[in-house]
């Protein structure tokens, strides 16, 4: 029988252009089960490489994405892809169909009574709006443990001007400066992802009243 392929729109490779700088970040990932968080899935192709390499001998993803919330027919293709190329992969994941802050939240009251909790890689490639981008990485950094590797994409995406409340850059530049001293800056001044390595111990920040106890963790 052949074996099952990956599903990809060639046309939408946004992503593979970044493995040789990722597989020189590996190295400094200590744990031997990795937890990947990723804001932003698409169809799938960081997710898979980073199943396939990063977490080889053990490791799992939670993808957020909100898919259209399942309304629109490519919405739908979307998730259908995700979802057969994670499962080739053959390790534990979890798809979150939600916009990145209530999908965010999920994960956040999840991981509140789970024993080790947080990511060891997380990468933010979700909305281009500078305020949610902000929202993102913030929610996203009280998820990311201590030496995480926490990517943030498109902080030199020339589609609008970086200056512009439309562009990531100005809700990247927002965060860092609220976290100096948290962090260590691994990318060149001119790489296209804004790459970073968490230096402070990780924080969820908030408790949950009555939460519930059946929120599935990875």
């Amino acid at each position: 029988s052949t074996k099952p392929e990956y599903l990809f729109t060639r046309t939408q490779d946004w992503f593979s252009h970044n493995i040789p700088r990722w597989l020189e970040l590996f190295p400094l990932v200590a744990s031997p089960a990795p937890r990947i968080l990723e804001i932003g899935s698409w169809e799938g192709r960081a997710a898979v490489f980073l199943l396939t390499n990063l977490c080889a001998k053990g490791g799992s993803i939670v993808s957020i994405d909100h898919f259209d919330l399942m309304n629109t027919s490519a919405g739908r293709e979307r998730h259908r892809k995700l979802v057969h190329n994670l499962l080739l992969t053959g390790k534990p994941f979890r798809v979150i169909e939600a916009f990145s802050f209530p999908g965010l939240m999920e994960v956040l009251t999840g991981e509140i009574d789970v024993k080790q909790p947080g990511f060891d890689w997380v990468y933010v490639d979700g909305s281009h709006e500078a305020d949610d981008t902000l929202l993102d990485g913030e929610l996203a950094w009280r998820l990311a443990r201590k030496d995480a590797i926490f990517i943030f994409d498109d902080y030199r995406w020339n589609t609008q001007p970086d200056n512009s409340i439309h562009h990531p850059k100005r809700g990247i530049d927002a965060f860092m400066m609220l976290h100096v001293g948290e962090f260590e800056v691994l990318s060149g001044p001119s790489e296209y992802q804004m790459i970073l390595r968490k230096t402070s111990e990780m924080r969820i920040g908030f408790l949950v009243k009555d939460r519930a106890d059946n929120v599935p963790t990875l």
